[in-house]
């Protein structure tokens, strides 16, 4: 027998963890869509897996075309006795035998009506077809999601996921949607099923049924009609549907009220249970009014914050725009929010004019009336150009040397230039609006985004976008060194730990920021700013009447990490010694004027 050695050396195993995963700047999009559950965003990891859930558009019709005009005819009924509706960005299908060019889709609504179903609308291509030809149109969603995995062409990284979230625009039932009805159910067994419990909540309401009986059952689909009637017997509110679902092979069960209740799944002993699909499934509370801008972000950010732009698959009105912005800006620089515009005051009225004093990009801006938002980056007209802009900014590659991109001049497939003439160019640019334009040299066409302006301080989506990730990446290297650390001290030990997690090493923040460019050595200050900096740093040091000389350092080394020395109530509570990132943002050249001087 011997003594253990661990009496005298003991060695603990443990594993320095390489700490979480940095921020993902996804994309996020707002639908109104009866697909989705409210309060529960939706990640998606392509275009195909989009148009699974969304599927085609509920909308067919006929159309004749001349030039790049259509005039349809609906076929398919909405709400309330009217037709569907149409919107721009939605793709049109079915004329393609006949020359209609794949990728078309709706640039303008025209004098299309919901009330008689027919009208006009405008489109990205040019055919004439003077007979009557059958089309459809696939959801604005999947179109949107094409452009968005696309990324920006000459990219060396694609988006990855894109994310959906309902935005109820009026008050909604809630429902329950199961799993997919398995291969095994057929009429016969559906009929079979004469006896069982079925339990269920719907909007609140407790339901129960005594004896599930579906042998007057003449369908699949009626089945679920069936049902409904017995779900209502059993307590379920007056109106509540069971329907089956092709394009998700499920049932549906929506209450037949709208309000907030809670919904669950079924249980019971009835046979419909599985062979209905209806033990799992997906649950959607009901609202009892149309959502607010502010609202719907907050149950966004509940689900899930890893995405930084945001925008929506619909046209919200002036006054949820700008109450879309004012959310933004109240998240402290964290979003973007990216809406497209059909404000025609845009390409209309330019500076001489005073500019437009109605788009969403005024509001935001420091104008007269305007809120001064910071974070709104708008597109004309598009909303694919939107979705380019959430696709390019999930595209750029932070960890590549010059990864940092700037959005001008970027291009993809599939997005039409919504401005082609000069007024409208110089217009759009003086009201703070991107788009997609036709430019021309003298003898080469090319349509590019321009410009890349957002509202706010930073006035450049690239900027505004780097410090996202720049931030983000501080503060995860920041929660690791609290991690790792047995404590850091209020001195000079402790203060070098925090400089050390964001500046030292090649995977910090600070030194990954100076090879993806998002900081550049050798920019120089205006004397204003070095007078600013001064200032600043050397009241975080507490030593303002000596002073502190760091605009000489910025230019050569690209930035300057600070931590000031803590105060004594601050060491007491366990606060924040005050910390300071300083670092030069190189920016991007957006236009050049080139002197061509020739020498005799």
């Amino acid at each position: 027998m011997s003594i253990p050695a661990s009496n005298i050396v003991q060695v603990v195993p443990s594993v320095l963890s390489a700490g979480g995963n940095p921020l993902a700047l996804n994309g996020l999009i707002l639908s109104n869509s009866p697909n989705l559950p409210v309060g529960a965003p939706i990640g998606f990891s392509s275009p195909a897996a989009v148009l699974a859930y969304f599927g085609s558009y509920a909308w067919a019709g006929t159309a004749t075309c001349s030039g790049s005009t259509l005039t349809i005819v609906s076929t398919t009924l909405g709400t309330a006795g009217n037709y569907a509706p149409l919107a721009v960005g939605q793709g049109i299908q079915g004329l393609l035998a006949t020359g209609c060019p794949p990728g078309t889709y709706i640039t303008a609504m025209g004098t299309y009506s919901t009330t008689t179903g027919t009208g006009t609308v405008t489109i990205n291509t040019t055919w004439t077809q003077a007979s009557a030809q059958a089309i459809t149109s696939n959801s604005l969603e999947y179109n949107m999601a094409q452009i968005y995995f696309q990324g920006y062409t000459l990219g060396t990284l694609k988006p990855t996921q894109l994310w959906f979230s309902r935005y109820a625009q009026t008050a909604l039932q809630g429902f329950f949607r199961g799993a997919p009805v398995p291969t095994t159910t057929t009429l016969a067994t559906l009929q079979a099923i004469t006896t069982g419990t079925l339990t269920m909540t719907l909007n609140g309401a407790a339901v129960t049924v005594a004896a599930t009986n579906l042998s007057s059952a003449t369908s699949l689909s009626n089945a679920g009609v069936v049902l409904a009637a017995q779900l209502v017997t059993g307590g379920a509110p007056a109106g509540t549907t069971c329907t089956y679902n092709s394009l998700f092979n499920a049932f549906v069960i929506q209450s037949g009220t709208t309000g907030i209740g809670a919904v669950t799944v079924c249980g019971g002993t009835s046979a419909a249970i599985a062979q209905m699909g209806l033990g799992s499934g997906v649950t959607s509370l009901g609202t009892t009014s149309a959502m607010t801008p502010a609202a719907a972000m907050a149950t966004v950010v509940l689900g899930t914050q890893n995405w930084a732009c945001f925008t929506s698959a619909f046209e919200p009105v002036i006054a949820d725009k700008i109450a879309f912005s004012a959310w933004t800006n109240g998240t402290g620089g964290q979003f973007v929010y990216a809406p497209y515009d059909s404000d025609t005051t845009i390409v209309t009225t330019g500076q001489g004019a005073g500019g437009s004093v109605s788009c969403i990009s005024y509001w935001c801006s420091q104008r007269t009336g305007g809120f001064n938002y910071n974070g709104t980056c708008s597109q004309y007209q598009d909303p694919l150009a939107s979705a380019f802009v959430l696709g390019f900014v999930a595209s750029i590659n932070w960890a590549a040397p010059g990864g940092r991109a700037a959005i001008q001049a970027k291009q993809t497939t599939g997005v039409s230039a919504t401005i082609s003439d000069p007024t409208s160019y110089a217009n759009a640019i003086y009201n703070n609006t991107n788009f997609f334009g036709a430019f021309a040299t003298a003898n080469y066409p090319f349509t590019i985004f321009t410009n890349g302006s957002i509202s706010g301080p930073f006035a450049w989506l690239d900027s505004y976008v780097s410090a996202i990730w720049l931030n983000a990446a501080i503060q995860l290297a920041e929660v690791n060194n609290m991690l790792i650390q047995q404590s850091i001290p209020y001195n000079a030990t402790g203060y070098n730990m925090i400089e050390s997690a964001a500046c030292s090493g090649p995977s910090s923040p600070v030194q990954m920021a100076l090879v993806n460019g998002v900081i550049n050595k050798g920019v120089l200050l205006t004397a204003a700013q070095a007078s600013a900096v001064n200032t600043a740093a050397s009241v975080n040091a507490q030593n303002p009447n000596q002073g502190i000389n760091i605009a000489s350092i910025l230019p050569t080394t690209g930035y300057y990490f600070q931590v000031g020395v803590a105060s004594g109530t601050a060491r007491m509570n366990r606060t924040s010694p005050p910390c300071t990132l300083w670092y030069m943002d190189g920016g991007s050249v957006n236009q050049l004027n080139v002197a061509s001087i020739n020498i005799q």
